[in-house]
C-alpha cells in the first residue's frame, strides 16, 4: 500500500506540473513553503514563493545569469492552493513537554537557527520536524544546526511527495565524517556507479550558510565569537562571512573613487 501512495503522488506531480505547466523547482518550492509554514493559509504560501521568485531573479540580473531555470510566470494562487491541499502533511505543534531533557536542548538549539534564519518568520517546529531533528543531530552530532535544519526540510519535502531518500541517505553515510573529504569520495561512489546522484530537487534550497543573516548582526557590532555562538556555528565560518563583507564594502568604495 505504501508503494503505491508513493507511486500515486509521483504520477500526481507529474500530472500537475503538464497540467498547470509549473516548473519542477517551484513546485518542490511551494512544497516546502506549504509544509514548512503549516498555519499559513494558501494566499501566504504563494506571496512568500512570488517573494523568493523575485528575489531570485533580480540577483540572477544583477550578476547578469540566464534565468531559463524559471520559464515563464509564476503559477496562480489557485495553483498553489490546489498543491497546498495535495501535499501539505498534517502537523502538529513541537512542545518542550514532549521530549524532556537532552532531546529538548537539542531541538531548541535547532529552533533558536530557524527563528533566527527566517527572521522570525517561523517560531514553531512540528512534532515531525523534531523528530527528524533528533534523529539528524544524534546520528551526525557534527552538523551545524543550518545544517541539521536544511536536511530536515529536504526529507520532509521528499516525504510529501511520495519519493524515495535513497540517495540522500547514501549521501548522509559520506557524510559522517566531519571533514570536507568526503565530498570528494561521494563524487567517487557516484562515478563507479556505487550509489545514485542526489536529485537536484532535494538542493532546491542549498545546504549554505546563512549569510545575510549572520551579516546582521555582524553590523550590529556582535564579534565574530557571539555570532558563532549565537547561530552555533564555526567561528571560522562566521570570520569568512565577515571578510565577504569587508571585500564588498572596499569593492563599493573603489567603485565610488572611480
Amino acid at each position: 500500500m505504501a508503494k503505491q501512495s508513493e507511486k500515486k503522488k509521483r504520477q500526481v506531480a507529474t500530472r500537475l506540473r503538464r497540467k498547470f505547466q509549473v516548473d519542477a523547482p517551484i513546485l518542490d518550492a511551494v512544497i516546502d513553503v506549504a509544509n514548512m509554514y503549516w498555519d499559513w493559509a494558501p494566499k501566504q504560501v504563494y506571496e512568500e514563493i512570488k517573494r523568493r521568485l523575485d528575489t531570485k531573479r533580480a540577483k540572477f540580473k544583477e550578476k547578469k545569469v540566464r534565468t531559463s531555470r524559471f520559464k515563464g510566470d509564476m503559477c496562480s494562487l489557485r495553483t498553489v492552493e490546489r498543491i497546498v491541499q495535495m501535499y501539505r502533511l498534517k502537523a502538529n505543534a513541537w512542545s518542550i513537554k514532549d521530549n524532556p531533557g537532552e532531546d529538548s536542548l537539542i531541538i531548541l538549539t535547532v529552533l533558536r537557527n530557524v527563528i533566527l534564519c527566517t527572521e522570525g518568520k517561523k517560531r514553531h517546529l512540528s512534532t515531525d520536524e523534531a523528530d527528524y531533528t533528533l534523529r539528524l543531530t544524534k546520528t551526525l552530532p557534527h552538523l551545524t544546526p543550518w545544517e541539521v535544519w536544511q536536511l530536515v526540510r529536504v526529507y520532509l519535502l521528499a516525504e510529501a511527495k511520495g519519493e524515495s531518500t535513497e540517495a540522500l541517505d547514501n549521501f548522509l553515510a559520506f557524510r559522517t565524517w566531519p571533514d570536507q573529504d568526503y565530498w570528494l569520495a561521494h563524487e567517487v561512489a557516484i562515478e563507479k556507479g556505487w550509489v545514485k546522484q542526489v536529485p537536484l530537487s532535494f538542493f532546491e534550497t542549498p545546504l549554505l550558510i546563512p549569510v545575510e543573516q549572520l551579516e546582521q548582526f555582524l553590523r550590529r557590532g556582535f564579534g565574530v565569537e557571539k555570532v558563532a555562538g549565537l547561530f552555533s556555528m564555526p567561528v571560522d565560518a562566521v570570520r569568512q562571512c565577515e571578510k565577504m563583507m569587508d571585500d564588498r564594502r572596499e569593492e563599493n568604495r573603489r567603485e565610488m573613487e572611480k
